[in-house]
């Protein structure tokens, strides 16, 4: 005989800047747990630190409707959607602009012999191909990203640190990786690790470029920008792998190619 259980949760005290109640139905026993588990059995709940959450058997729901889809458009009219993650606000496709936020424009480089040259701000589409930016959107050396300008006004290119507090919302970094990958097969290689896309960022295997102009890696690993900077000629980056559940940060030359994510703090 199946059981069902409805769950109603307030948490105007833990969470004072939002009041939300909201109820899903699962069934089996009710368990509580902390926020480690991947996949555990349906029912239960957890604190992940920001919110408690409900899996539902085959994915974490939020019970308070902390998490929330938004959506922001970029000065080229592009549009995204959004998601709330704790504290912060993270888009949850890879930036298409082409444009800075004050309306000056920047290059488009196909020469490989240009690219490995460069210290600005500079775009591409990966292997020049623009049939990849609608899934995967563009990719961006350093240079841009340092310019501040990139995101729209009011967002921002997240920093290691305000990257590695959006890697903790997903557990750790043993397997946050996992857990901030898309569902869809066709964006990763031959997963081993399938993607749990567990709180709606939807990474995708979009490759990168290399600091000598060559394109690398699309399906098999995503690569994202932070804005900090390493030393003179590297910048942190975060890698994802088809393969491995973890995401790792690396210090990587400033003329690579690599995706960006816009978020803001709430």
């Amino acid at each position: 005989m199946k059981k069902w259980i409805s769950i109603t949760v307030l948490l105007t005290s833990l969470l004072p800047r939002f009041t939300f109640s909201q109820s899903i139905e699962i069934e089996g026993d009710l368990t509580i747990e902390n926020a480690s588990l991947i996949s555990p059995p349906a029912g239960t709940i957890r604190w992940t630190g920001q919110d408690f959450e409900g899996w539902n058997g085959s994915q974490w729901i939020s019970l308070t409707g902390y998490a929330r889809l938004g959506s922001l458009q970029d000065i080229e009219g592009n549009q995204y959607v959004t998601i709330r993650i704790g504290y912060q606000e993270w888009m949850m496709e890879n930036l298409k602009v082409s444009t800075l936020n004050d309306n000056s424009d920047f290059d488009q480089i196909q020469d490989p012999g240009q690219w490995s040259l460069l210290d600005k701000a500079a775009w591409c589409w990966y292997e020049n191909k623009e049939e990849n930016e609608e899934v995967y959107g563009k990719l961006y050396n350093w240079y841009t990203v340092n310019t501040g300008k990139l995101c729209p006004i009011g967002w921002q290119v997240g920093s290691d640190a305000e990257w590695m507090t959006l890697i903790n919302s997903h557990g750790a970094v043993s397997n946050a990786g996992v857990r901030m990958k898309d569902t869809v097969a066709e964006f990763w290689k031959n997963s081993s690790e399938p993607g749990m896309n567990e709180r709606g960022f939807r990474a995708r295997g979009g490759g990168y470029r290399n600091a000598a102009g060559s394109f690398n890696n699309m399906l098999y690993n995503g690569y994202f920008w932070t804005s900090s900077s390493y030393d003179m000629s590297n910048a942190w980056f975060q890698i994802l792998y088809f393969d491995q559940s973890k995401i790792d940060a690396i210090p990587g030359d400033k003329r690579y190619g690599l995706s960006v994510r816009c978020f803001r703090s709430l």
